[in-house]
């Protein structure tokens, strides 16, 4: 019985967007006797689906088609009596952005610092603009930070969250924030 050794996982060369596309891993030994090889996927068995396939031996496990839960670290693990050999492979799959949403103050007093936090689950992270009453307000980032905010600054700010490469755009639901109070100078 021969040690097995050079364990490789060839998979995609393009890139994989959700719910458009699939994916193929096959794992091969250079040498050694194979009794029996394992597909995981971050530490757990993967298992058949109905997107999941394996070819008859094994040697191969299709997804067709790509979801952005099959990005991971994947495993095949192949062993006899003598030896086990393990390589990894890690499966990017681009998808969102999804799940947009705003947190941050709803209501605060004049002179305040106001800030409001925009996440959206995406892969690639998601790029940001913001928009005061439906007016782009020229903020690119996932923070939008009032230093002394005043009485106009209340009203509906709203997110909206970009994928490079899905091309998709998705907007948060519709924030209102109520500045209260009033400013004395001195």
């Amino acid at each position: 019985m021969n040690k097995i050794s050079n364990v490789n996982i060839t998979g995609p060369t393009g890139v994989l967007i959700a719910g458009n596309g699939s994916a193929s891993l096959s794992c091969q030994a250079a040498a050694g006797t194979l009794i029996s090889r394992k597909w995981l996927k971050d530490g757990h068995s993967l298992s058949p689906s109905n997107r999941i396939t394996f070819s008859s031996d094994k040697s191969s496990v299709s997804i067709d088609p790509v979801q952005g839960s099959d990005n991971g670290h994947y495993q095949c693990r192949l062993t006899n009596p003598v030896s086990t050999d393990t390589v990894s492979y890690y499966l990017t799959v681009n998808y969102g952005p999804e799940d947009v949403v705003i947190q941050g103050h709803r209501e605060i007093e004049v002179g305040n610092t106001v800030v409001l936090t925009c996440s959206a689950s995406s892969v690639p992270p998601a790029t940001f603009t913001w928009t005061f009453n439906g007016k782009e307000t020229g903020v690119l980032t996932e923070e939008y930070t009032i230093e002394k905010a005043l009485i106009d600054y209340s009203g509906t700010y709203t997110c909206l969250a970009r994928n490079s490469v899905t091309g998709l755009s998705i907007s948060s639901a519709p924030r209102l924030l109520t500045v209260t109070g009033e400013m004395f100078q001195s």
